[in-house]
């Protein structure tokens, strides 16, 4: 839904969805954590796919820290091919595979053993053992925005809130404005944590 194979920019239409989803972080307790985990399929070499995973998550983190959600703590992860919820062995499961998933909760803590819980239960499916690693060490990271951007961050918000209000446009001249007020986002700089959060994942 998010990306196209192999690739970590976010297609125009999941926009709304990250809107749909901001929306809903800013209606939570403060200090909620959410966790973006990237996955990817078994094609190509394991360090690739670490990274085409976290460039993935790191994607989607950035943009919903930029739709201005400052009382949750997001984090980025990539598990890259680690935890398949398919075996790679046709077309449909591997797009299974390539995937974004959401982890919230009320601390971080408590979504590293939820983590560890959904590896155990996925890694012990008779269909995915061999495709499973064993001991791999996963970084987590969070992302924000620094304070200073937060006046960018409203006036980028009220921009994509006055292209969904367009009524004499067609379709794809409203797309067009609006991957151009998303093109304005991403060129706000995110920070990432020098701490990090290391789990070990192991079956």
């Amino acid at each position: 839904m998010f990306f196209d194979s192999g690739s970590d920019t976010i297609r125009p239409e999941a926009y709304r969805l990250l809107d749909v989803i901001a929306g809903s972080l800013k209606l939570e307790p403060p200090d909620v954590a959410l966790f973006v985990s990237g996955h990817t399929d078994s094609d190509g070499d394991d360090e690739s796919n670490v990274k085409l995973g976290l460039a993935r998550a790191h994607a989607v983190a950035s943009a919903l820290v930029l739709r201005g959600i400052y009382q949750a703590s997001i984090y980025r992860v990539s598990f890259g091919e680690f935890m398949p919820i398919a075996p790679n062995n046709s077309g449909r499961n591997k797009a299974r595979n390539r995937r974004v998933e959401f982890l919230f909760g009320a601390r971080p803590e408590a979504l590293v053993v939820e983590i560890k819980r959904q590896n155990v239960r996925l890694c012990g499916d008779a269909s995915l053992q061999d495709e499973c690693r064993k001991n791999v060490l996963i970084e987590i990271e969070k992302v924000s925005v620094s304070p200073e951007f937060s006046d960018k961050v409203v006036e980028v918000n009220k921009a994509a809130t006055a292209v969904e209000t367009i009524r004499n446009k067609s379709a794809v001249e409203i797309q067009k404005a609006r991957q151009e007020v998303e093109i304005k986002r991403e060129q706000i700089p995110v920070t990432i944590s020098r701490q990090k959060i290391y789990v070990e994942l192991d079956r």
